[in-house]
């Protein structure tokens, strides 16, 4: 992957100024300052307007800003960008993202919520911002963001994030809050597959699975489920040993009743059940977990594990740098629509970060180098000299 495939100039030429008169300010200018800015891990707005002043010649002789005005106030810069209306930056982002880099076959696609805890409006009783983000797992890459208005209200969410993405053969994971049967038909009408998390929540699609995954390990003659199938992997990681197996067999092997009820899921294939054992390697302490999935992908353990295990990439790569590297919960960038375009510019910057595969260290360090190195930050922003 290369970052000349992104062309961040081309990204905010199809935004819209939100801005209905004339104004002093550029805002082309205004919005490739501030990703120049995310980029460095400049991301408060007297931060952004340091980095616009002390990169003034930079900014002229590299990407044309000359800020024949004056350079914008913290004021200037939170009112632009706060004010993008929401919906038709993410649309931009993901199809900018997607046309560099198109979706690969079998790919997984993480898709799961995050709260900006710091988020809060000052209206009293409003509540904070929530996104869903869909994340490609294999290369850590943010394809799309949607903010809805709370947790809850994911389920609606998730059909209008799905049509942003182009997600032909590729694979689509959710957890519980999202594994939901219209969910499944859109994935299908879009010609992805997926892999749901079932849960308590679903109380009768989870008893009837736990009990059938208990008469399949239970079959000593092996002759009444010849189709199962299982794979374990193991690894010591954090001081201790965590050991999976996941067991799959088609839907075909459950009971005529347990067959009715899965098959309203549509184009549903397999029945998964993966077994977790965390042996802490000081105590000796042993804790065992069960969760259960059901897929459209045929019944194939290894993959299934496989994309089961990059669900959880979302978590590691994209939640968690968000909140440690970028300090997400700690903004407080509230009003308007601040906090879901900071929050794209986060990803933005982090995807351009990512991808840059010539200084390997964390992003922290990525950050610092690109602040005091403009070379490397002409490098993550895809310049080249004229």
């Amino acid at each position: 992957m290369s970052n000349a495939n992104l062309d961040i100039v081309e990204f905010v030429s199809k935004l819209e100024d939100p801005r209905s008169r004339d104004c002093p300010h550029n805002f082309s200018e205004i919005v490739i300052t501030t990703i120049c800015a995310a980029v460095c891990g400049m991301l408060e707005w007297d931060e952004i307007v340091f980095f616009a002043t002390e990169n003034k010649d930079w900014l002229k002789e590299k990407l044309k800003i000359d800020f024949s005005n004056g350079i914008p106030s913290h004021f200037t810069f939170a009112r632009v960008i706060s004010s993008i209306e929401p919906t038709a930056f993410s649309k931009i982002f993901t199809a900018w993202i997607q046309a560099a880099y198109p979706p690969k076959e079998n790919q997984v696609i993480a898709i799961d919520g995050k709260s900006l805890r710091g988020s809060y409006p000052e209206t009293k009783g409003a509540d904070l911002t929530h996104i869903v983000n869909a994340m490609a797992c294999d290369t850590g890459i943010t394809l799309a963001q949607l903010e809805v208005q709370d947790k809850e209200n994911e389920i609606t969410a998730i059909p209008k994030l799905l049509e942003y993405l182009d997600i032909r053969k590729s694979i689509i994971t959710m957890d519980a809050m999202g594994s939901q049967k219209s969910i499944a038909k859109v994935i299908r009408d879009y010609k992805g597959d997926y892999i749901f998390a079932i849960k308590a929540n679903r109380k009768h699609l989870f008893q009837s699975l736990k009990l059938r995954f208990e008469e399949v390990r239970n079959d000593q003659t092996k002759s009444q489920f010849k189709q199962k199938e299982f794979v374990t992997r193991s690894e010591n990681q954090h001081g201790r040993v965590e050991e999976r197996t996941c067991l799959v067999i088609p839907v075909s092997q459950l009971s005529a009743d347990q067959e009715n009820e899965i098959a309203q899921w549509q184009d549903v294939k397999t029945a998964v059940e993966i077994t977790y054992t965390h042996t802490h390697k000081k105590t000796g302490e042993v804790k065992n977990e069960t969760r259960f999935f059901i897929t459209s992908l045929k019944s194939d353990a290894e993959r299934i594990a496989q994309s089961i295990r990059e669900h959880w990439y979302i978590e590691n790569k994209l939640h968690w740098v968000l909140d440690v590297v970028y300090k997400e919960d700690d903004s407080r960038m509230r009003i308007n629509f601040a906090p879901h375009n900071a929050s794209a510019i986060k990803k933005i910057a982090l995807n351009l970060l990512r991808i840059d595969k010539t200084y390997n260290k964390s992003m922290k360090l990525k950050q610092k180098k690109a602040l005091v190195n403009k070379g490397f930050l002409e490098q993550i922003l895809g310049i080249k000299d004229a």
